[in-house]
């Protein structure tokens, strides 16, 4: 597979990935797409409400979680690798804005 298809099919991957933690707390998948967008910047009218910050951190926590078991076949190292590989593709000037930040490790 080239470089086209394959990013082009991994952001389909993703998409899939919202659409399903969508349905589970019965949002769209544009609405948890803006959730997690504001998660690192609240804004709104105000800001978002305490029950808007439960369901973004509760979404976010899911689909991190669903995200993360995607590359289930990797090892670790290659895991390592595919990190490093993606980060020099979304940091070198394309300019994609912050969405999911790293999450924080389970308590």
């Amino acid at each position: 597979m080239g470089i086209i298809p394959a990013l082009v099919r991994s952001a389909f991957l993703i998409d899939a990935v919202y659409a399903d933690s969508s349905r589970a707390f019965h949002i769209t998948p544009q609405q948890g797409q803006l959730l997690c967008g504001l998660m690192p910047h609240p804004q709104g009218m105000t800001e978002l409400t305490e029950q808007g910050a439960e369901l973004a951190a509760e979404f976010y926590e899911e689909t991190c979680r669903r995200i993360d078991a995607l590359p289930v076949g990797l090892t670790p190292a290659e895991r390592d690798r595919l990190v490093a590989l993606l980060s020099r593709v979304v940091l070198d000037n394309n300019k994609v804005p912050e969405v999911f930040s790293e999450p924080a490790p389970a308590p």
